[in-house]
């Protein structure tokens, strides 16, 4: 199934509105494509899947005024959203729950007020952020921010991330305002490999309960996962924090 428009491309869009609905969009099918729409006015998450379903793919989409998340897709397999604009969204602009072999490329987000991240990636099994640009956000706790996930390969490359501002986060976490957060970024038991490389990571504001944050990196607690990650290539200048934050365990880095 696929909900498309002659022109997915084109900037001029047919607009979904969901006119305050819960969500305009909603998946519940497997091999389904939505693309070259224009997504605006729901209440809750403006694409949304909340079951297990495989081959599912948002591309060329614009969406705003949204009152939870851009795009949600939950415990699915093979889920690519590609070339999305989210802005003036009051949760994540892109958020994959549960999933399997989930990319999230080309995207960008602003104007998002979320409490975990602008793109925001938990409980997934191998799934890769590349090519985004995120900026311009003043009321997001983080840029791009992994927790809880489980085995298999991770990558996070090639993001602009700029001018991402929380101030006064209550807790002592290194989330406010940092650029990419991992925060026990793997599942207590799994083994897996988080690649974060090529990434600029630039004037990001943030302060916490512990003083200063707006990291370009802050990584925070391992648990017991087997764990490694790969830091490549990433530039970090003009944040409040440090280029890279470690709140626990040791870290390895080159």
């Amino acid at each position: 199934l696929t909900l498309t428009t002659a022109d997915p491309t084109s900037p001029d869009k047919p607009v979904i509105d969901g006119n305050n609905a819960t969500n305009p969009i909603k998946i519940a099918a497997s091999n389904v494509t939505v693309e070259g729409l224009e997504v605006i006015r729901g209440s809750g998450d403006l694409v949304y899947c909340s079951s297990a379903y495989s081959n599912l793919t948002v591309r060329h989409c614009v969406l705003h005024d949204g009152g939870d998340e851009g795009v949600q897709i939950k415990s699915s397999t093979n889920v690519l959203i590609e070339n999305c604009l989210a802005y003036d969204i009051d949760g994540d602009g892109f958020n994959l729950d549960g999933v399997t072999n989930g990319t999230i490329r080309n995207c960008e987000v602003t104007d998002c007020r979320s409490v975990n991240g602008c793109i925001y990636i938990t409980y997934c099994n191998t799934s890769t952020v590349e090519d985004c640009w995120i900026h311009d956000i003043y009321d997001s706790q983080t840029g791009i921010y992994f927790k809880d996930n489980k085995g298999g390969t991770h990558t996070i490359r090639n993001n602009v991330i700029t001018e991402n501002w929380f101030d006064g986060d209550a807790s002592w976490h290194l989330t406010a305002g940092s650029a990419i957060y991992l925060r026990k970024p793997i599942m207590n038991g799994y083994a897996a490999t988080i690649n974060v490389e090529h990434n600029t990571l630039c004037d990001n504001y943030g302060t916490n309960a512990a003083g200063v944050s707006g990291h370009g990196i802050g990584w925070d607690w391992n648990g017991t996962a087997t764990l490694v990650v790969n830091l490549k290539n990433n530039v970090a200048s003009g944040n409040s924090g440090k280029a890279l934050a470690v709140e626990k365990d040791s870290v390895y880095y080159g």
